[in-house]
């Protein structure tokens, strides 16, 4: 039993390296790829191990909790609202020998690997979540917000993807962000350099129908200062 338990958890442990090496984070085309890697390294394993070979269901399970750690979207709210408790449990178990392959997940952009290694205070997951944290991205762009209004662009719902990094790694560190990442000199002055190119439409001349370019990267570098505590910011309506 204790032989057949660890041939388990060798499936397990492998059906995860093959998905962050495999899977494409989240795009539906590589599933195939993934379901015939995962079957004949899992077969192979059986063999080797003189084991029965796994059932239809084991390998429906271990390929859906693999393509469920790839998972690469910012509506996920909570970890446990995307894994069932039995799946954290085993994560939580197997912690220290799986934490390397969820990094992997993180640095090909999966968010679900970075929800799990803030829910598993997973210490070694912070330089990569960082990584991610400091890299820009563009505004998400809601309807309904009225962008000739800084408050628009420095809204923290225009940054799904940032927010996911800074609660993962408030999670691990039980700090909060400002505290806890602490940018090199270079790094602030990118930061600084992006943020001065953040402009809203109206502080452009009038254009006619051609609106011009806003920088989303450089309202998300302002949008971080701010976070980090190394810009003070007063919304307009606070200024009066």
């Amino acid at each position: 039993m204790a032989t057949k338990q660890k041939v388990n958890e060798a499936f397990r442990e492998l059906k995860l390296y093959v998905g962050a090496k495999y899977s494409g984070v989240g795009y539906k085309e590589n599933t195939m790829k993934c379901v015939t890697i995962l079957l004949l390294l899992m077969l192979i394993i059986s063999g080797c191990s003189g084991h029965k070979q796994p059932t239809v269901d084991y390998v429906t399970e271990v390929l859906d909790l693999a393509l469920k750690l790839s998972f690469y979207d910012f509506l996920i709210e909570s970890v446990d609202e995307h894994f069932t408790a039995q799946e954290l449990a085993w994560f939580e178990k197997n912690k220290s020998a799986v934490g390397h392959l969820i990094i992997k997940y993180i640095d090909q952009g999966s968010t679900s690997a970075a929800l799990l290694a803030g829910y598993l205070r997973l210490d070694s997951a912070i330089k990569p979540l960082r990584y991610k944290l400091l890299k820009m991205r563009d505004t998400y762009g809601w309807e309904g917000h009225d962008y000739s209004k800084e408050e628009a662009w420095l809204d923290s719902g225009q940054y799904p993807y940032h927010n996911i990094y800074i609660d993962a790694i408030e999670q691990i560190t039980q700090k909060p962000i400002h505290e806890t990442i602490k940018l090199t000199p270079a790094e602030y002055n990118s930061l600084q350099q992006y943020s001065r190119r953040a402009v809203t439409y109206d502080s452009h001349p009038d254009v006619g129908d051609n609106p011009p370019y806003i920088d989303g990267k450089a309202w998300c570098a302002k949008w971080l200062l701010i976070e980090l505590k190394l810009l003070e910011y007063k919304p307009e309506k606070e200024k009066d």
